[in-house]
């Protein structure tokens, strides 16, 4: 890019395990992303995660989140067990939720949900 951002975070459960390894590629070609530990189903996980994106933006806030984590496990229904259903909602509903509740400055993004329509305006706090 002509005029890269400051900074790319990119968060995985585990950065430095074998899954990782295109990322970590990709980091050490990029000097503006950052790798960050995270489990979204873990608030202080979460909150570790918000802390560190907090001290390399040094408050100047958070231009854009996409919230990406998702999983599935695969079951007949007379496989399925409570402990999978249970894993799966919790990260892909509860995860996302606990992301966009955590505020690790007051500048680093909108308190209030966005409507998907986009451009300006469609976060009350850019009017």
């Amino acid at each position: 890019m002509p005029t890269p951002p400051q900074w790319v975070f990119a968060a995985c459960r585990a950065p430095t395990e074998q899954r990782a390894q295109e990322l970590q590629r990709l980091a050490s070609r990029h000097r503006n992303l950052v790798i960050i530990p995270l489990e979204v189903t873990d608030p202080a996980s979460i909150e570790a995660a918000a802390a560190q994106v907090g001290e390399r933006l040094g408050g100047s806030g958070l231009t854009l989140l996409i919230n990406n984590a998702g999983m599935a496990i695969l079951n007949t229904l007379d496989k399925e067990t409570l402990e999978d259903m249970t894993h799966v909602y919790t990260t892909n509903t509860i995860g996302p939720l606990l992301m966009g509740q955590v505020r690790p400055s007051p500048k680093l993004s909108c308190p209030v949900a966005a409507p998907k329509t986009g451009g300006r305006g469609s976060c009350p706090c850019s009017m």
